[in-house]
């Protein structure tokens, strides 16, 4: 199930990768910052994915962005720009429409709503 959604939007980010510009003189290199970048895409894109079956799922969602924000700020020496990378994500991984790929997947085998809360949960 997280396969699926993790598949997409890691192709999804490929493709926008190259659109993000270091411009620090020790910044780490472009794959160790894409690295980094897909961690918390798939971090963001399971919280889309199960944050209607989540309490506070929308605050889960915000603390994601931002914890994205201040890591890949850290990582490239200035939070403006980690902050732009986490927003840049966030609209990559809603491309892939986490969510609709996981209601899906729980409709064909048939989940009721406890059981697709709990499998959130995990």
């Amino acid at each position: 199930m997280r396969k699926i959604i993790l598949n997409a939007v890691v192709c999804l980010f490929a493709i926008n990768a190259s659109s993000f510009a270091i411009s620090a003189e020790s910044s780490p290199s472009r794959d160790e910052l894409n690295d980094v970048m897909k961690v918390h895409a798939s971090e963001i894109a399971a919280v889309i994915a199960c944050k209607d079956y989540l309490e506070n799922g929308e605050e889960r969602l915000t603390e994601a962005k931002s914890k994205a924000g201040r890591v890949l700020g850290k990582m490239v020496g200035n939070q403006a720009k980690g902050s732009e990378y986490a927003s840049r994500i966030l609209v990559t991984v809603n491309e892939a429409k986490p969510d609709e790929q996981l209601k899906a997947e729980f409709d064909k085998v048939n989940l009721d709503h406890s059981v697709r809360v709990a499998k959130c949960a995990q």
